[in-house]
């Protein structure tokens, strides 16, 4: 779900950059990055924190915040 989404929005973003120059475009394209950017940075933050709360968690399985440190 969240990757057709990723997909869509650089879709858009390659679209308007294609389009013409001009100030609307330029706007819309910006905002569009703007988008991507704040996305990825909610990923990793997201990521980060699955981490930590795995790691908060007792040591029930270790295995468990392994797989999740090295794979997520």
């Amino acid at each position: 779900m969240a990757w057709s989404r990723c997909v869509t929005t650089v879709w858009l973003y390659l679209r308007l950059k294609r389009a013409t120059s001009s100030s609307r475009a330029k706007a819309a394209s910006y905002a569009v990055r703007r988008k991507i950017r704040s996305r990825r940075r909610a990923l990793i933050l997201q990521r980060t924190l699955r981490v930590q709360t795995m790691r908060m968690r007792p040591a029930t399985s270790k295995l468990r915040t392994f797989e999740t440190k090295v794979f997520d």
